[in-house]
């Protein structure tokens, strides 16, 4: 991905059609968002959906948590967020990235499946506290 123009700024409230957004304070600081808040980073790069893949593994590897700072709502400071996400930038190539995030989304599909599992396993619980109260 070596030769890709891409910035990263802090969000300003203009939205831009192609850019990626990342959550900048909190414990999921470099989180990928599907919409911009006022806490968040913008990525600028021609091409979007490789930004965001990139910016998931960054986030999804714990990368940023070394560099979190504060003491009541801990943020990642842009430049540092600008470094990291520019050093995996240049070193990924797009097979690489494609691979890992297919991966990243086949896991989520089955924590979603396991988190309606749970559910289901929860409800019946209840229900069968409640029938020990029936006659």
């Amino acid at each position: 991905m070596k030769n890709s123009h891409i910035q990263v700024k802090t969000y300003q409230g203009n939205k831009q059609p192609n850019a990626v957004y990342v959550l900048s304070r909190g414990l999921n600081s470099g989180k990928p968002l599907d919409v911009p808040c006022p806490n968040c980073y913008q990525i600028l790069t021609p091409d979007p959906r490789q930004a965001k893949a990139v910016a998931r593994i960054l986030f999804e590897s714990g990368n940023l948590r070394p560099h979190l700072h504060g003491s009541v709502i801990e943020f990642v400071r842009i430049d540092v967020y600008r470094s990291q996400f520019t050093q995996l930038w240049e070193t990924l190539d797009a097979e690489r990235i494609s691979a890992v995030t297919a991966k990243l989304d086949a896991i989520d599909n089955y924590l979603a499946n396991l988190a309606g599992q749970l559910q289901k396993v929860k409800q019946l619980r209840h229900h069968l506290a409640i029938s020990a109260l029936m006659p």
